[in-house]
């Protein structure tokens, strides 16, 4: 197992090649961090399956880390700075070229009923791969 990141509230680590698993809070004092280690994991090893199934709380911006993570930073809406505040769009991908990896979001499992439910609030669709039960088959 390999720590793509850890402090006192989360910890998001490479289980094995492609995939990763998340363990306790996503909030903005982290998400960032979060988008950083999922993007560096891209990098090396192509499209993620992230398990988030010991996620135990998530706020938008931890959201918009999991589900645009390509995104630039600045357009991902971290804290008071909402989409519609925002030079360009929420969904502005990082341009090619740039260092930043492209892609699809990372593919979610086990995703907590919680989660779910937040994503629909705000009116969100959760990527064709998405799954709240097991693990997807690939």
């Amino acid at each position: 197992m390999n720590m793509l990141y850890d402090d006192e509230r989360l910890r998001v680590a490479l289980v094995a090649p492609g995939e990763v698993r998340l363990t306790g809070d996503i909030d903005f004092s982290n998400s960032a961090h979060l988008a950083a280690g999922l993007a560096a994991a891209t990098a090396e090893h192509g499209e993620l399956a992230v398990d988030v199934a010991g996620v135990t709380f998530v706020d938008l911006s931890g959201l918009r880390a999991l589900l645009q993570p390509y995104a630039l930073p600045e357009t991902r809406w971290y804290g008071s700075r909402s989409p519609v505040d925002a030079a360009e769009p929420a969904h502005a991908a990082a341009p090619v070229g740039s260092g930043v990896p492209q892609g699809s979001p990372p593919e979610l499992r086990n995703i907590p009923p919680r989660m779910r439910r937040l994503i629909e609030i705000i009116g969100w669709r959760l990527p064709a791969r998405a799954n709240g039960g097991g693990p997807a088959a690939r």
